[in-house]
């Protein structure tokens, strides 16, 4: 009943201009790549946030490659910035909530 049981494999890939990814896959039998990301954003008022492609030196991709063993270690990973995630849009939500009266408004 192995085929029952998922698979867990990470690679790492090259990007651009000695930048590399690292990917994961967690499967029965057809790998699905996801790329590992991290939260981004330009603060409060800036309109930029989202998750970005993590960009790591080959070294550094081989070492988180090599260190994922399980998708609980990709959960792991992901913890920090779902955390700054939360605070971001917390503290996104109170300065609207205090600087902006409304977000449109028709006549």
């Amino acid at each position: 009943m192995d085929w029952i049981n998922k698979k867990f494999k990470t690679k790492v890939s090259y990007f651009a201009r000695g930048k590399y990814t690292v990917s994961y896959a967690h499967y029965r039998f057809i790998p699905i790549w996801h790329e590992l990301r991290f939260w981004f954003h330009q603060g409060v008022t800036g309109g930029t946030e989202c998750w970005s492609t993590q960009l790591l030196k080959v070294d550094e991709a081989e070492r988180l490659a090599k260190g994922l063993k399980s998708i609980n270690d990709v959960k792991e990973y992901y913890k920090e910035d779902e955390i700054r995630m939360e605070d971001f849009y917390k503290r996104k939500s109170e300065y609207y909530k205090k600087a902006v009266p409304y977000s449109h408004k028709v006549f």
